[in-house]
């Protein structure tokens, strides 16, 4: 009689769970070291205030309020590492991650730079605050006419 070479198959039950059970743990510990060396998230929260002297900072953060104001769903923005890093990153819908590119070396940003970010960042509120007061007037509209009807 031969025997099956397959590693799941024993005709002992309990062999059987310990081959799964180890199965099982290698793929936790391969899980896990890849999550080990993943690098952690950045945010804006772990930026100082000199990201704004950093030309690559500044043309990412204009980058992300242009994709605002045309309505992008995952607009660039800089984002900084524990350590002070500074990210140009967007979120990838498909992966659920960030993807972001290093600017810490990038030159030092001029004022013609630092004005053109001032003003993208108004025009990005100043549509932001249209897209809330057409909202507003469609909402007023509707309970008028809900009123007229009761």
């Amino acid at each position: 009689m031969r025997r099956s070479s397959s590693p799941f198959s024993s005709p002992n039950p309990l062999a059987f769970r310990a081959r799964i059970g180890a199965a099982i743990a290698v793929a936790t510990l391969v899980a896990a070291t890849h999550a080990a060396v993943a690098l952690p998230p950045v945010n804006g929260s772990n930026c100082s205030s000199n990201w704004v002297n950093n030309e690559g900072a500044l043309e990412c953060f204009i980058q992300g309020e242009e994709e605002s104001n045309g309505g992008s769903s995952n607009p660039h923005y800089v984002g900084c590492s524990a350590d002070g890093e500074i990210f140009c990153c967007f979120d990838n819908p498909k992966t659920g991650g960030q993807v972001c590119e290093s600017v810490g070396t990038a030159e030092h940003a001029d004022v013609q730079q630092q004005v053109r970010a001032i003003l993208e960042a108004q025009a990005a509120i100043a549509a932001g605050m249209a897209r809330i007061s057409k909202r507003l007037d469609d909402l007023e509209n509707k309970l008028s006419d809900q009123n007229r009807k009761n």
